[in-house]
């Protein structure tokens, strides 16, 4: 079964853009009791690297679409200024603990502008700059990008702004900040616009019941930024599969 579901924010971007549809396999990872959620029997498990649609811890209402770094057993380290991660799988078993090898390309500066009065991202126009805000914005970044792989999976890029480090603001019981240990049926996600994205380094890990499912394709594609209305139809990002 699949849902549609709209990206309305910028926090995956480039992978996910404002204004996506994005269809959601809701029976990826397991078959659930419809009467009382339960696990009838499990699919696959989730994979470090899979983008998906959970609830939002703090309201189960909203619906936030993020990328897996950690799975249940995984200490997820995050440099806030070389913007890196670090992984070991296993880690409270010094008989199997392994170090998951994460891979950077050389930073590069990115087609991403970051407006700082409203935190949105826009893509630089090819030919001309189409102003579509009230008034010029007071301050803007230029992004910088890299391809981010974790372990064997397909490298994905991801958006830093360069000169700003942000702490995290959730510091997990008994763990040196920027570090996290996630538990039995937990996971660690972030946005890949990653100074730009409210994620497990804010608010902690999600639950296994929190999932929806997986993000497997862009059904359609407005273009758009955040708070403003459409400009037309991003027909090159139809049909694109993760």
């Amino acid at each position: 079964m699949y849902e549609p579901f709209q990206i309305p924010s910028g926090s995956m971007i480039p992978s996910l853009l404002v204004g996506d549809f994005i269809l959601v396999k809701k029976f990826s990872y397991r078959l659930i009791n419809p009467i009382d959620q339960s696990t009838i029997f499990r699919i696959q498990e989730p994979r470090r690297g899979d983008i998906v649609v959970f609830k939002y811890p703090l309201d189960s209402k909203i619906n936030f679409v993020k990328r897996i770094i950690g799975i249940p057993g995984d200490k997820v380290i995050y440099d806030c200024r070389q913007k890196e991660l670090k992984i070991f799988s296993n880690y409270l078993n010094d008989l199997q603990k392994t170090y998951i090898p994460v891979d950077y390309s050389v930073k590069k500066e990115s087609e991403w502008t970051l407006f700082m009065d409203d935190m949105f991202s826009q893509k630089k126009q090819s030919h001309r700059r189409i102003s579509i805000y009230d008034q010029t914005p007071k301050y803007s970044l230029r992004q910088e990008e890299r391809v981010e792989k974790i372990g064997q999976r397909k490298g994905y890029t991801i958006l830093s702004i360069p000169g700003i480090y942000t702490e995290s603001h959730y510091k997990q019981r008994y763990m040196s900040k920027n570090q996290w240990i996630v538990p039995k049926r937990s996971y660690f996600v972030m946005g890949d616009n990653r100074d730009n994205s409210s994620d497990s380094r804010s608010w902690g890990l999600i639950s296994e019941d929190d999932l929806i499912g997986k993000v497997t394709m862009v059904w359609f594609s407005l273009n758009k930024v955040e708070h403003q209305w459409p400009t037309g139809i991003r027909f090159e990002r139809i049909g694109k599969v993760y």
